[in-house]
């Protein structure tokens, strides 16, 4: 979630963040990449990276558009429903994923 806010400019950089504590989900620190998120929880930044965030976050420039099911409000995103398939920002086949653990 953190790199569909703009919080981190890629993936790796997302988990990293989350790695080391600077992402909090109702007020509650994580350090878990793969924690999931559900509908209603506000996701921010910590003190820590605060300016940084401030300073670098997409929402500054006119050409990005915040995802349908995020609302951004002044350095917290809530999650107000799922993510539409149109907007994920990866090119997966699904059918692939699901053909290659069906071998198993």
């Amino acid at each position: 979630m953190c790199f569909s806010m703009g919080l981190a400019p890629t993936i790796a950089g997302a988990r990293q963040l989350v790695n080391h504590g600077h992402i909090t989900v109702n007020g509650k620190a994580i350090n878990i990449p793969s924690f999931q998120c559900q509908i209603n929880d506000c996701i921010s930044t910590t003190g820590k990276i605060q300016s940084l965030v401030d300073r670098t976050h997409p929402s500054l420039s006119n050409s990005w558009i915040c995802p349908s099911n995020i609302i951004w409000t002044q350095n917290e995103g809530k999650i107000m429903n799922y993510c539409p398939r149109s907007e994920i920002l990866l090119d997966v086949n699904e059918l692939l994923v699901i053909e290659y653990y069906s071998r198993r």
